[in-house]
């Protein structure tokens, strides 16, 4: 039975149908974001604890948002007596709240009386250090994917030694890992780049989001950012890395050259999302950058979304001349969404951006975000202008405003574009771009 995005009533919906005389023969069980969530897992526990579900042998409650009182409920459970086949428990997207992941811990550590796990999927949002070296240990062989927040130093230190030390036969199969605002000294991203140097994370990280982490500030420049010179020594490329993003954690353009360097060996093959917004390079560590996308063939191919707001990469054209020159080559085949918000772009490097954006470059291109730009009304005017009939065919998301905007004029000036036959398939709300 899979129920997924369902507005399920209290009273009048799960209820009626957990119960034996109903699905006899349930094995498998999907209850996936679905609201009220807490409503949903009130009545699956209920069905659990009345023995409706004894022949259950997958539980999958991926993406219900919970309150602890909820998630505890679920630990309370979590018993052979009254789930004898259960081998497989999704708690993905769950995000389980800090206060009551140690009882759902225990509920694992029981190893008589606990469900005979074989496969479970955990998110976390926040670990006591106890428990986030136990979830960094691979106590539980059980937990096979692992998704976890972390935003207390002590928290991910713990995580990350945990994970170093671990026994070979330890290792996760699946991870995202969290790091924002967790201070120190640097030691966190120290720890990370251990972690991937003893091949502890190279080939099982799936999402890797680090924000507002201090660096050590008496580390030389090449080695301000240990993380990057790890990620070029791995002797295997992060196969499994689908998004990385970099926050808030003044990359200049010094450090852009290593993240181009990765890129330029291949250690990401598979990335779908990378996100530098809110640093502090500007064209030339864009220009680095771009130049490892193209030094090797299909170092990013699968490469969805790049998001370089908050930056200064617009503040002239050689940055953006770098980029369409990727584009041109067709080094981003599969880009959907480039955001480059409040990136100091002027009039002129828009107009050198619509010339960039071709749709035999860039045949899947649906997003562009270019707001709070300084572009004066003359020059959001030429931006269009350039647009030529047949590019951009698939774009549907276009943000353009900025403090100088009137939207009287912009709404009459994208209305002019597509009267033109530009911009087929940009989605107009309220006479303006979304």
């Amino acid at each position: 039975l899979s129920l997924v995005g369902l507005r399920i009533g209290s009273g009048n919906g799960l209820s009626l149908i957990l119960r034996r005389d109903v699905v006899p023969s349930l094995r498998e069980l999907k209850v996936s974001f679905c609201k009220p969530a807490q409503v949903c897992m009130v009545e699956v526990v209920a069905a659990i604890s009345r023995g409706d579900l004894v022949g259950l042998e997958s539980l999958d409650l991926d993406g219900l948002d919970v309150l602890p009182l909820e998630c505890s409920m679920l630990a309370g459970v979590l018993r052979r007596c009254l789930l004898p086949s259960l081998t497989r428990l999704n708690l993905d997207n769950w995000a389980v709240p800090k206060e009551c992941l140690g009882s759902l811990l225990r509920a694992f550590a029981e190893k008589q009386e606990r469900p005979p796990l074989e496969e479970v999927f955990l998110g976390v949002s926040g670990a006591s250090v106890s428990h986030a070296a136990v979830l960094g240990s691979g106590e539980f062989s059980f937990v096979k994917h692992l998704s976890v927040s972390l935003v207390v130093m002590q928290e991910a230190l713990a995580f990350l030694s945990a994970l170093i030390e671990a026994a070979e036969g330890c290792v996760l199969e699946r991870v995202d890992l969290q790091l924002w605002d967790v201070g120190g000294e640097g030691e966190v991203v120290v720890a990370l780049a251990k972690a991937l140097e003893k091949g502890k994370l190279g080939k099982v990280l799936r999402h890797l989001s680090i924000r507002n982490v201090a660096m050590d500030s008496t580390l030389q420049d090449a080695q301000k950012l240990p993380l990057f010179t790890s990620i070029l020594k791995l002797e295997t490329p992060m196969s499994s890395l689908q998004s990385l993003s970099l926050n808030s954690l003044d990359l200049d353009d010094s450090d852009l050259w290593w993240v181009g360097g990765i890129i330029r060996r291949g250690q990401m093959p598979n990335l779908r999302r990378m996100d530098l917004s809110e640093n502090e390079f500007g064209p030339e560590g864009l220009k680095v950058l771009m130049e490892g996308v193209c030094a090797l063939e299909g170092a990013v191919r699968n490469l969805e979304s790049l998001a370089l707001s908050c930056t200064q990469a617009g503040r002239q054209k050689s940055g953006i001349e770098a980029m369409g020159g990727a584009f041109c080559l067709g080094k981003l085949p599969s880009l959907r969404a480039l955001y480059l918000g409040n990136c100091l772009m002027a009039d002129a490097t828009a107009t050198c951006l619509v010339e960039a954006l071709q749709p035999l470059r860039l045949p899947l291109f649906r997003t562009l975000d270019v707001q709070c730009n300084p572009m004066s009304p003359d020059g959001v005017d030429a931006f269009f202008e350039k647009i030529q009939r047949g590019s951009l065919v698939g774009l549907e998301t276009l943000r353009i405003k900025n403090a100088q905007t009137d939207a009287d004029r912009l709404g009459k000036t994208v209305a002019k574009a597509q009267r033109e036959g530009k911009l087929p398939s940009l989605r107009i709300q309220g006479g303006l771009p979304a």
